[in-house]
């Protein structure tokens, strides 16, 4: 590791040989590392220790140095199929019959458009969920400045809350899962964002993906915190640099570069571009299926589910 020391440069130097240099850290505090250039007791060695600079540590500077040990490990079973970029290509003149002016959620429609849905969902190994999901992303790409109560998708405070508890069923499995989580300092700066969740020591992650009905692949890696989505991750809106709402790919640059590996949990799954994205930044992509999600469904049926009960999000 390299320190600025700021020394004067007019030191004799001949004293240098007889200095000591430590590193000092406090065990309760490690934000800071002190460099202390101390004295040796001979004659030509100046009396007094002397303190120079000292440096702030990021947290993932601050991972980076904590004693091996053996890791914590995760295991993450996902369910949801990842799906091609075409295939949600395919779904959206089904998604979208009136283009641009498209409004209103399914429970507002009519029963035969659910079903032709589904009947596209099928040909394209997609889920119901998913493709709605897709629906409303694309919906707020075509009308960027239109809120979501003015697009017909439901109130914000509905929306919000159910963003919320999705967040602490995240939580609520960590925590079974015996994971620490370190407190997150809030910020009022708009342009600083942090995790969601933030672990106390590295985790070992170890998901298992679905690849097809009769086989699926593991993946292995390291993660330091976790952000929760309350939807599908589409790669037709998130890998699009020009989308105005693509925040997804934005975050997850800045957080690997402030706090190394994480993982995204997206609701109902990931589209193959997007997870293709977030794997080449080390990122592991997960979906909600360990997680229990009864809150969460039931805030669901009082706002976006239909006449027969079925949550169409």
């Amino acid at each position: 590791m390299d320190y600025d020391t700021n020394t004067d440069t007019n030191t004799d130097t001949h004293y240098m040989d007889d200095i000591a240099i430590s590193c000092e850290t406090d065990s309760h505090d490690d934000d800071e590392i002190e460099l202390i250039i101390c004295a040796k007791s001979t004659p030509n060695a100046r009396p007094n220790s002397k303190r120079v600079s000292t440096r702030k540590l990021t947290r993932f500077q601050k991972l980076k140095r904590k004693k091996p040990t053996e890791l914590p490990t995760l295991y993450w079973h996902n369910f949801y199929p990842v799906i091609p970029s075409e295939s949600e290509n395919a779904l959206l003149p089904i998604l979208f019959p009136l283009g641009k002016f498209e409004r209103g959620s399914m429970k507002t429609q009519p029963s035969f458009r659910v079903k032709i849905i589904m009947k596209s969902c099928e040909e394209h190994g997609m889920q119901l969920e998913q493709a709605l999901s897709l629906r409303r992303q694309h919906m707020k790409l075509f009308n960027p400045h239109v809120g979501d109560m003015n697009l017909g998708l439901g109130e914000s405070k509905d929306i919000s809350i159910t963003a919320n508890l999705f967040k602490q069923a995240v939580l609520k499995y960590l925590k079974k899962q015996q994971l620490h989580l370190e407190a997150i300092e809030q910020t009022t700066d708009n342009m600083i964002s942090t995790p969601d969740f933030m672990l106390r020591c590295p985790v070992r992650m170890i998901t298992h993906q679905i690849a097809s009905e009769d086989s699926n692949f593991g993946e292995h890696g390291q993660i330091n915190w976790i952000e929760a989505e309350m939807s599908y991750g589409a790669s037709t809106v998130h890998c699009e640099s020009s989308s105005s709402v693509d925040t997804v790919m934005y975050r997850a640059r800045n957080y690997v570069k402030s706090y190394g590996p994480g993982a995204f949990i997206f609701a109902y799954g990931c589209g193959s571009k997007l997870r293709a994205q977030l794997r080449a930044l080390g990122i592991s992509v997960l979906d909600s299926h360990p997680l229990d999600l009864k809150k969460v469904k039931k805030h669901q049926m009082t706002w976006c589910a239909n006449k027969d009960g079925v949550i169409l999000p």
